[in-house]
């Protein structure tokens, strides 16, 4: 996976900026003092909004650091990769009071994620259609791909859903053709 660009970069500080304003601005709103030492904070919590009061640059940069860990796993945006995008724009946005944003940030986040999410949908959506149960799907999964329908690969899981179109539309052919003329004299004696 590929490391984020720079104007990737540069509108992730832009949303950490105004994030971190925000933040500072409630902390100053809950009494939490500028000046006091950040050594003394007794959590991870009131470290990050005596940061955030301070509203300095270096304070910015620490506090940004500790967001982005938190976010992603990850100390910098330096090492982050096109898949920590989603989640980190996502993380931002929450910060700053933008639930709904951040939730459209993080599921077209990693595209991977999001294609294995989409071709469950589909799946599902064709067993309802069909009639199969997701049991029937699991066992088929298991067999076709040797692992189970939460680990498979969006490649596993395209051929899984053209199976279970191709089974359904079969099923569907056996169910509407014709009864044979000796199988319908033999029923009417």
């Amino acid at each position: 996976m590929s490391a984020l660009t720079n104007p990737q970069k540069k509108a992730l500080v832009a949303l950490a900026r105004r994030a971190f304003n925000r933040a500072g601005a409630q902390a100053r709103g809950r009494g939490v003092s500028p000046s006091a030492k950040l050594h003394d904070a007794p959590s991870a919590e009131a470290l990050s909004d005596r940061l955030a009061a301070n509203g300095n640059a270096a304070c910015f940069e620490t506090w940004r650091h500790e967001q982005t860990e938190r976010a992603c796993g990850k100390h910098g945006f330096r090492l982050c990769t096109q898949a920590d995008y989603g989640a980190l724009t996502a993380h931002f946005q929450n910060l700053l009071g933008e639930p709904g944003k951040a939730l459209r940030d993080d599921l077209q986040g990693d595209p991977t994620t999001n294609q294995g999410r989409q071709y469950r949908h589909l799946i599902a959506r064709a067993c309802g259609q069909y009639g199969f149960t997701i049991d029937y799907v699991e066992g088929i999964c298991r067999n076709q791909n040797k692992c189970e329908l939460g680990s498979a690969t969006p490649q596993q899981l395209q051929r899984l859903l053209f199976t279970v179109h191709n089974r359904g539309r079969a099923k569907q052919r056996r169910s509407s053709q014709p009864v044979p003329a000796r199988q319908t004299a033999e029923a009417q004696t």
